[in-house]
């Protein structure tokens, strides 16, 4: 099996995160120290009090919006992609995809239509794959796995 997902989708989806709102909390928290011990709250006091807040909304739509729905990992062979998500592992054969979309994003990633919706991971699966510089908009990994789909996805497995 040959690995889809991108290696940086545990950073992005658990990590980066994690120091974003832990970074905007800390700064929230200093400065609303420092007001406290100051013990006067002026106009420029209470922008400083929300604009973390402010931000700490737009990350979260932000990390709502781009890697909620994304799966952990993403392996595929000849016959079906092995989904990892949420430590539970599913093999979708190919038979059951009905498209794939490449979304051309800063982190790239492919959105996988299946025909019917899997109870744990809904009808669409987003995952976050390799990348590469500005000059090769698609990893090669990603061309040779849409190929293998164009080429296998009416297989059965008797052929």
């Amino acid at each position: 099996m040959k690995q889809l997902s991108s290696g940086t989708t545990f950073f992005n989806k658990r990590i980066f995160p994690a120091v974003w709102f832990g970074g905007v909390i800390f700064i929230w928290l200093s400065a609303a120290f420092i007001m406290f011990l100051n013990r006067r709250i002026a106009e420029e006091g209470v922008m400083v009090l929300v604009i973390p807040i402010i931000m700490m909304g737009f990350g979260f739509i932000f990390f709502k919006i781009l890697f909620a729905n994304t799966v952990d990992k993403a392996m595929y062979d000849e016959e079906s992609i092995l989904i990892t998500s949420k430590g539970k592992e599913i093999r979708i054969p190919f038979l059951n995809i009905d498209h794939i979309e490449y979304v051309n994003n800063r982190p790239p990633k492919l959105d996988i239509t299946l025909y019917c919706s899997d109870p744990e991971l809904g009808k669409v699966i987003s995952v976050l794959v390799k990348s590469c510089n500005v000059f090769l908009p698609k990893h090669p990994d990603v061309v040779e796995f849409l190929e293998v789909f164009q080429k296998n996805r009416y297989r059965t497995s008797k052929d």
